[in-house]
């Protein structure tokens, strides 16, 4: 499977807002609103859709982990 670099928009505690990623040669520049951030990271292409189900932004370590159970 491939990965792909996306934005994750998210809130300060973590829970993302909204998924997204640049096509083509030009680069994107994410903006946050007020009480948001933006992560940038490589995630698997496939799993996409459903990111905002089974994972949250560790805001501390700037990373993505899994939802706890």
């Amino acid at each position: 499977m491939a990965k792909t670099n996306v934005f994750i928009w998210h809130n300060l505690t973590g829970q993302i807002l909204a998924i997204g990623h640049s096509t083509g040669k030009r680069k994107a520049t994410p903006v946050a609103r007020e009480g948001q951030a933006v992560l940038e990271t490589e995630f698997e292409e496939s799993h996409l859709a459903g990111l905002h189900k089974t994972h949250i932004v560790d805001v501390t370590k700037r990373t993505l982990i899994k939802k706890p159970a």
